[in-house]
């Protein structure tokens, strides 16, 4: 975190990040799976990844998963979805 707060949602629950806190998450269901901003301040962070191209990545608690495809070309469209189960 650079400047104010944001909640990151992991399957431990809620965390709160303040100014010049580090979180590392692993890839998966273990993972964090969402980062907000509760309060009115601007919040300024850093995310770095490993996302690769395409990526599905799982949300466990919302029984989805989603597809992010072509993000990082220029020649392909950007497709992004949710998967459907069958």
């Amino acid at each position: 975190m650079l400047a104010g707060r944001v909640t990151v949602r992991t399957p431990d629950g809620d965390r709160e990040l303040g100014p010049w806190d580090c979180a590392w998450f692993v890839t998966g269901e273990r993972g964090a799976h969402g980062v907000r901003n509760d309060g009115e301040d601007r919040a300024r962070f850093v995310m770095f990844s490993t996302l690769s191209d395409p990526e599905v990545t799982v949300y466990p608690e919302r029984e989805r998963a989603a597809v992010f495809a072509g993000w990082s070309r220029d020649d392909v469209p950007e497709r992004r979805g949710w998967l459907e189960s069958a």
